[in-house]
């Protein structure tokens, strides 16, 4: 009896041992993963060039940020997570939109890929590699949102500078897309546009036409300086035409002046053999 007393304890004892490992749930599997791409920059009509300082993160089916990174000189970035918590890739760059992404993930409205792990290649290091590099054929591409071209107009008159009020400054993209608008009274402009390359060209009666090429619109503007100086008219003896012309015509005034002077006098000194005849007195006498 007391054998079998003492099994029973030990028996006890063993359950109540066991019983909180039995019941503890089963550790999940690792599910930690390494992810790696590119982002590429496609503004400027230039091609791919890689994008720097691109905020990646991984959020969750929350769209909350479990992982972040930011994409180095060469437009790389890389992301360690729990695969399965990581639902979507959100981008970030002030005055970037996402705009490319590879075939095999879909680009949501709020700059967010979907991930999708069958698809990714596993490097012989273990990480998913989302993308190829810049140069390769599906980087992930950002695109400038929009942008203006700004700047102020100077005329500059005998050396001195003032702005130019209601100058007509027009933009031309390479599409030849044309937009206008008129300085304000500080001579200064801005027009809105896609981010790009355009010819801007300024033009005012009396002011020789400005116009500069290959102008480039882009996230952080630098304004463009323009001096505007009068039409030239060519010169004449050194003299610019306007001036040359009154002069020409002071001096053929003075020359038929001087002609109509030289005419009276001679007709005054000189005996021409004309004789005037009063025919009207004869009449009177007849009468």
């Amino acid at each position: 009896m007391g054998m079998r007393a003492g099994q029973a304890a030990v028996a006890v004892l063993i359950v109540i041992v066991m019983a909180p490992l039995a019941l503890a749930p089963v550790c999940a599997e690792d599910e930690s993963v390494s992810i790696y791409g590119y982002v590429a920059d496609l503004s400027y009509e230039k091609g791919d060039t890689p994008l720097f300082g691109v905020t990646v993160s991984v959020l969750n089916s929350l769209r909350e940020s479990i992982a972040v990174s930011e994409t180095t000189a060469d437009g790389r970035f890389d992301l360690t997570y729990d695969r399965s918590v990581g639902r979507y890739l959100y981008f970030e760059k002030t005055g970037y939109i996402l705009t490319k992404a590879p075939i095999n993930l879909e680009i949501s409205s709020d700059n967010t890929l979907t991930l999708d792990y069958s698809t990714a290649i596993t490097d012989s290091d273990g990480k998913l590699r989302i993308t190829t590099s810049v140069s390769g054929q599906s980087p992930i591409g950002m695109d400038v949102a929009q942008t203006s071209i700004t700047g102020v107009v100077m005329s500059v008159v005998d050396g001195d500078s003032s702005p130019m009020s209601d100058a007509t400054v027009t933009i031309k993209d390479s599409n030849g897309v044309v937009q206008t608008l008129i300085t304000d009274s500080d001579g200064r402009f801005s027009i809105d546009c896609d981010a790009g390359l355009y010819e801007v060209s300024v033009e005012k009666k009396g002011f020789e036409e400005f116009t500069q090429s290959d102008v480039v619109a882009s996230v952080d503007p630098s304004p463009l300086q323009i001096s505007m100086y009068p039409r030239s008219h060519g010169n004449l003896w050194g003299v610019d035409t306007p001036h040359a012309l009154e002069l020409i015509g002071i001096v053929v005034i003075a020359i038929l002046i001087v002609s109509c002077f030289f005419l009276y006098r001679a007709a005054k000194t000189t005996n021409t053999g004309l004789v005037l005849v009063n025919d009207l007195e004869d009449e009177e006498r007849d009468q």
